[in-house]
């Protein structure tokens, strides 16, 4: 039971952290170009599957290395502890992990906010260009319209 609690509270962990910067780069995408086709539910539901692979497959280690300690000092107590054969592995899996739960993350919201603060407190925000297009269609229709009706105007009367 204590190795595969520790699995599940690392591969949860992994999933979240991953899950969020998949959001971020989703929502990022979204606001970045907006005309653009949304995510299927078919991809969506693969990258979700990705994550949770990928999540599980990390966190073998702590199911691997996740031993009970019972400490007959204090009234028996039974412990949960990672106990690696060797100290450099124990060192790269946990700097392993805290890149792909923290560094990671963190570097994906940091650029996917910063990005979109740079769109919305720009001269033309996405869709604005847009916008303006139709607005000088519009006074181009009018002033068609108005050269239209100049000329039935001078013609008929």
């Amino acid at each position: 039971m204590c190795s595969f609690v520790g699995y599940i509270q690392a591969a949860i962990v992994i999933q979240r952290a991953l899950l969020l910067s998949a959001s971020a780069i989703d929502q990022h995408r979204v606001f970045r170009v907006p005309f653009r086709k949304r995510l299927t539910v078919k991809t969506t539901l693969k990258i979700i599957a990705l994550v949770w692979t990928f999540s599980l497959l990390l966190s073998i280690p702590v199911a691997k290395f996740s031993t009970i300690v019972i400490n007959s000092e204090q009234n028996a107590t039974v412990y949960c502890f990672e106990i690696w054969n060797y100290e450099s592995g124990k060192h790269i899996y946990n700097v392993s992990l805290m890149v792909v739960t923290y560094v990671f993350p963190v570097a994906v919201l940091i650029f996917t906010k910063v990005d979109v603060a740079s769109i919305m407190f720009a001269k033309n925000p996405p869709g604005e260009d847009h916008e303006n297009h139709l607005i000088q269609r519009r006074i181009q229709k009018k002033k068609v319209m108005l050269s239209l009706v100049q000329i039935f105007w001078k013609r008929h009367m």
